[in-house]
């Protein structure tokens, strides 16, 4: 890919899936190919796996599309094309339910709810231009999705709330700008551009803040890290902050 790679990798029971255009099962314990699939160009989203009437599945979003694995074997099973500005389908696909993944892109590419319930075909709920999803993934959080709609360095980029079911807009805010974000305890934690640490509750009944600090210099474009009581907070100099919220 363009940018390099950036998918992080999958442990699934004894094996390591690893995407590089073409995806690796690798052993985990010594490095041995298990199996590998065809060649695709990369994305750079990262690999979900997920279980289909018992049918272990993994999905993929690379440069082509939304591409479904058979996990024991690495067989493609199905592929939806979803093309992005300069091959940038820079996200992982959101499962949502058991049998539903929901993908968004950016570069005016929009989103869409696929229905996956037989990984074999991918058919479309519905595609639309609400939710376009620059760098950062929306988060799922009790059938809503939260993220920001547009591309981080044309902002300013609102902080937006779809109903994941039906793609339509709950709400948006431009109280906190192109940022990236994780959720804890129904809590958004945001990091944006300008490296203010930003928390809100993560509810479709509005945009409701709880904390702002600035902890870095722009540009961040990185999500925060939440692990054991700190968050952890990069920008693209290089520069770290480790917050203490363990209280």
């Amino acid at each position: 890919p363009n940018y390099a790679f950036s998918a992080t990798p999958l442990i699934e029971g004894t094996w390591v899936i690893v995407d590089v255009g073409t995806v690796f099962a690798l052993n985990k314990t010594n490095g041995e190919v298990v199996w590998r699939s065809e060649l695709y160009l990369a994305g750079y989203g990262s690999p979900i796996a997920f279980t289909v009437k018992d049918q272990r599945i993994l999905a993929v979003l690379n440069a082509p599309g939304l591409t479904l694995f058979d996990m024991k074997t690495g067989v493609t099973l199905s592929q939806r094309e979803w093309h992005t500005y300069d091959n940038c389908n820079t996200t992982t696909p959101t499962l949502v339910g058991n049998d539903h993944i929901f993908i968004s892109t950016g570069y005016n590419r929009g989103c869409s709810l696929f229905d996956v319930s037989d990984p074999t075909e991918i058919r479309t709920v519905y595609e639309n231009g609400n939710m376009n999803n620059h760098f950062a993934n929306s988060i799922l959080v009790n059938g809503y999705l939260y993220g920001f709609d547009g591309q981080m360095h044309k902002g300013p980029v609102p902080l937006k709330c779809l109903n994941a079911e039906t793609g339509e807009n709950v709400w948006q805010t431009e109280r906190v700008l192109n940022g990236a974000l994780i959720v804890a305890n129904e809590t958004m934690i945001i990091l944006t551009e300008n490296g203010e640490l930003v928390t809100a509750k993560a509810s479709p009944d509005g945009y409701d803040e709880i904390s702002r600090s600035q902890v870095l210099g722009r540009k961040a474009w990185t999500m925060p890290v939440l692990a054991e009581g700190k968050i952890y907070c990069r920008n693209a100099k290089g520069d770290v902050v480790c917050v203490s919220v363990d209280k």
